[in-house]
C-alpha cells in the first residue's frame, strides 16, 4: 500500500462540480448588471466565487505537482499549455472590442473600458496576454487584461501561483526560496493579495495527504508510527465542515462581508484602488478564507460516494472549460446584447434570457473548437519543444 495520495473519486466529482457552479455563478453575476443587461442583481454565493475558483485550483494543481517532476518542464507544460485558448483569444476578444465599439455597446459606460484601439495598445495588451503579466505591478486601471475583458485577469494571477507552488514542490533548498522571491517580486502586490486564496488549497492538499500517509500506517499496523493529528481531522470532519459552512454563510447574509469592503474603501484613494482590479476586494475575500478551507478539508471525509466512470468521464469534460468561459464570458455577454435590437433589461423581457444563452453557447462553443482543433496543434508543437 502506497502513501501517495489520490484524491477519492467522489471527492474529485464534487469539486469539480463546485468549480462548475461558481464559474455559472460568475456568468450569471456579470450578466446581471442592473439598469444595464438586468433589473434584478443576481448574487448566488457572492464574492465567495473567486475563493472557491482559487482554492479548489490550488488544491487541484498541488496534487499533480506532488506527484514529481522537473521544475521547469512542470511550468513550460502548464504556461504554454493555455496557448491553445489564449492565441485564439487574442484575435476574438479584439474583434468582440472593435464589434462593441462600432454597435455603441452600454460597456462603452464602464469606467475600465478603453475605447481607444491602437496599435501600441493592441502590441502591449498582446504581449501582457501572452506572458500572462497584464495584472502585474498594474500602472493602468483601465481594463484588466485582455483589451476591454475583464475576467481574463484570472488566468494571470493563476499562472503566477502555478508557477510558485511548482517551485515550492519541485525545487529544494536556496533555490526553491529564490525562485518563489523572484516569480513574487515580478507578480508584484496585487496578485499577492489574493494569493492566500489559492495557498489556502494547497495546504488543504498538504494536509488530506499527510492524514493519509497516518492512515497508510495505521492500516499496515504501525499506528504508534502515526502522528495523532490527523485522526483529529479524519474523525471531527462534519463539525469543522459545519463551522466552515457557517462562517460563510454568516459573512455573506449578515452584511459583514460587504462591510468590510466598504470600509476598505477609505484606506486608500479610488485611483490607487482601480491600480489592483479584483484584489481590490482582498478584505472581504480573505475573510472568506477560513470557512471554504474548513469546508474543503472536511469534503474528502463527508464524501463516500463512489461515481461511475461516466460520471467522472463528464465531469472531467466540463470542468475543462472552467477557464475558457472565465476568459470569454464577459465580452461575449455584451457582442449577443448588442445584436438584439431594442434590447430590454427586465425580468419581465425575453431579451435577458436570450443574452445569457446567446452569451453562454457562443462562449462554449468558442472554448470546443480552442480544444477540439487548436489544442492539438498546440501540444504537438509544445511536445516538440519539450524534448
Amino acid at each position: 500500500m502506497s502513501a501517495a495520495y489520490q484524491i477519492p473519486p467522489g471527492q474529485s466529482v464534487v469539486l469539480n462540480c463546485v468549480r462548475i457552479l461558481a464559474t455559472l455563478a460568475v456568468f450569471l453575476g456579470h450578466a446581471t448588471k442592473p439598469d444595464v443587461l438586468f433589473d434584478v442583481d443576481i448574487a448566488l454565493i457572492g464574492r465567495a466565487t473567486i475563493p472557491v475558483f482559487l482554492m479548489l485550483s490550488g488544491y487541484f494543481l498541488a496534487r499533480a505537482v506532488s506527484a514529481g517532476g522537473q521544475f521547469k518542464t512542470a511550468v513550460l507544460k502548464r504556461y504554454f499549455g493555455l496557448y491553445h485558448v489564449v492565441l485564439p483569444g487574442i484575435v476574438i476578444l479584439f474583434l468582440a472590442d472593435l464589434w462593441l465599439v462600432q454597435a455603441g455597446s452600454p460597456i462603452l459606460e464602464n469606467s475600465k473600458f478603453d475605447s481607444e484601439i491602437s496599435v501600441h495598445r493592441f502590441l502591449v495588451e498582446t504581449f501582457q496576454a501572452l506572458t500572462f503579466s497584464g495584472a502585474y505591478w498594474r500602472v493602468d486601471p483601465l481594463s484588466q487584461g485582455l483589451f476591454a475583458n475583464q475576467s481574463y485577469w484570472t488566468v494571470e494571477y493563476i499562472m503566477a501561483y502555478m508557477a510558485a507552488t511548482s517551485a515550492i514542490y519541485l525545487l529544494s533548498g536556496f533555490t526553491r526560496f529564490a525562485v518563489v522571491a523572484v516569480i513574487a517580486l515580478i507578480a508584484g502586490p496585487t496578485i499577492l493579495l489574493l494569493s492566500p486564496l489559492w495557498f489556502a488549497g494547497v495546504v488543504a492538499f498538504e494536509i488530506h495527504k499527510q492524514c493519509h500517509a497516518a492512515w497508510v500506517l495505521e492500516c499496515s499496523g504501525r499506528a504508534d508510527e502515526a502522528a495523532r493529528w490527523p485522526r483529529f481531522v479524519r474523525s471531527w470532519a462534519p463539525l469543522y465542515g459545519a463551522i466552515g459552512l457557517i462562517v460563510v454563510v454568516y459573512i455573506e447574509r449578515s452584511g459583514l462581508g460587504s462591510w468590510v469592503y466598504d470600509e476598505s474603501k477609505t484606506w486608500a484613494s479610488f485611483e490607487f484602488r482601480q491600480h489592483l482590479g479584483m484584489a481590490k476586494r482582498f478584505a472581504w475575500q480573505w475573510m472568506l478564507v477560513p470557512g471554504l478551507f474548513l469546508i474543503v478539508v472536511a469534503s474528502k471525509y463527508l464524501i463516500y460516494w463512489t461515481p461511475s466512470e461516466k460520471t467522472r468521464n463528464w465531469t472531467k469534460r466540463v470542468a475543462r472549460h472552467n477557464l475558457p468561459i472565465y476568459m470569454f464570458h464577459f465580452s461575449m455577454i455584451y457582442v449577443v446584447q448588442s445584436m438584439i435590437p431594442d434590447y430590454q433589461p427586465h425580468w419581465w423581457s425575453p431579451d435577458p434570457y436570450l443574452m445569457m444563452a446567446g452569451a453562454l453557447v457562443l462562449t462554449l462553443s468558442i472554448s470546443i473548437v480552442c480544444s477540439r482543433y487548436v489544442k492539438p496543434i498546440a501540444d504537438r508543437v509544445l511536445a516538440k519543444a519539450l524534448s
